[in-house]
């Protein structure tokens, strides 16, 4: 069983997080940093400062899967042997209920409660091979161009 729930919520420049203590107090942190090799570093630091007295063992990170925002940290925690969920967004979206705040912050914390309540769901993410995640930008880009294509012939 988990001890710390680490909510993300990720967008093209900066993900957000929230660190959840699974305790009497529910102790939370968030921050947010930048999606780069060296905001994921930064990260790591981050979640261990904020973690004293466990282990890698008792984190479980979650976040959307929003394809290529999620992915670059999700391969990075998993290449380090961290436990990292994607889940899909409608699944969080729907476990929330009715919201009014509307922030990375709060959804990042919505992430983590999300995570906590639903750890026996959990799905370890694994990388795709590198072949197919070439071709799955290819095909994200060709999806784009036909999509430009097709509007330009009806502005024509």
């Amino acid at each position: 069983m988990n001890k710390i729930f680490i909510g993300i919520d990720f967008s093209k420049e900066k993900f957000d997080a929230t660190l959840i203590k699974r305790d009497v107090k529910c102790e939370e942190a968030y921050d947010s940093f930048p999606n780069t090799e060296d905001g994921f570093k930064l990260f790591i630091k981050w979640v261990k400062s904020n973690s004293r007295g466990t282990t890698k063992q008792d984190w479980l990170f979650c976040g959307e899967n929003t394809g290529l925002y999620s992915v670059k940290l999700s391969i990075y925690l998993a290449g380090k042997g961290y436990f990292m969920w994607l889940e899909h967004a409608l699944e969080i979206k729907y476990s929330m209920g009715v919201r009014r705040e509307k922030t990375d912050k709060a959804d990042s914390r919505c992430i983590a409660m999300y995570a906590m309540r639903h750890e026996d769901k959990a799905r370890r993410f694994t990388p795709k091979s590198t072949t197919m995640q070439a071709l799955e930008i290819l095909l994200s880009r060709r999806d784009l161009l036909v999509k430009m294509k097709g509007q330009l012939n009806s502005h024509a």
